[in-house]
């Protein structure tokens, strides 16, 4: 069938009398949808690694400059606490995101179902202190004295390995066990 040009037909018809409802209702539903999916950000939770502190401030700035939410998301910051580890947190999908340190690879390696989305290891930052007039030179003159080691020790761990220390001459004690006389 050949259609002329100058005869009106079905698809004239439909054209000029519903195109015009058709092209506001489709503009309609493009402004509605963008307007809710802008308005509508994903809630995600991100647990630190310990307590707010100045490490954190990159997430803190986010934040407050407003990136997340350019990005569509709705960013509540939580820090460490509780008796549940950020690994377990995380792999019981109590929350999104978690920071944790180089004992995830244990953690992994031990079976938790996370995964590393920015591996960002450096050197501990982990010292061993002790007053000055106490004249400890040498780890070996720490042998069967008093310890303290916050919960996570996977970098001492590293270290008594590097050094080929047997970690029993040592008296481990727990942050607050350590306070204790």
């Amino acid at each position: 069938m050949l259609i002329s040009m100058d005869e009106p037909h079905l698809s004239s018809r439909f054209n000029s009398k519903y195109l015009k409802p058709f092209v506001w209702l489709i503009a309609f539903l493009v402004f509605f949808i963008s307007s809710a999916t802008l308005s509508a950000n994903e809630r995600v939770r991100l647990k630190l690694k310990s307590s707010h502190q100045f490490q954190f401030a990159g997430y803190y700035a986010a934040v407050h400059k407003g990136f997340y939410q350019a990005a569509g998301l709705s960013v509540e910051i939580l820090e460490a606490g509780g008796e549940q580890r950020t690994v377990e947190s995380v792999a019981e999908r109590r929350i999104d995101f978690g920071i944790a340190g180089s004992e995830l690879v244990i953690d992994h390696a031990a079976g938790y179902e996370v995964v590393a989305l920015a591996p960002i290891f450096q050197h501990s930052a982990m010292a061993l202190i002790t007053l000055r007039d106490t004249n400890f030179t040498s780890l070996a003159a720490l042998t069967n004295q008093r310890i303290m080691l916050g919960a996570e020790t996977s970098s001492i761990d590293v270290f008594c390995a590097k050094k080929d220390l047997d970690q029993m001459i040592f008296n481990w004690l727990g942050m607050f066990q350590a306070l204790r006389p």
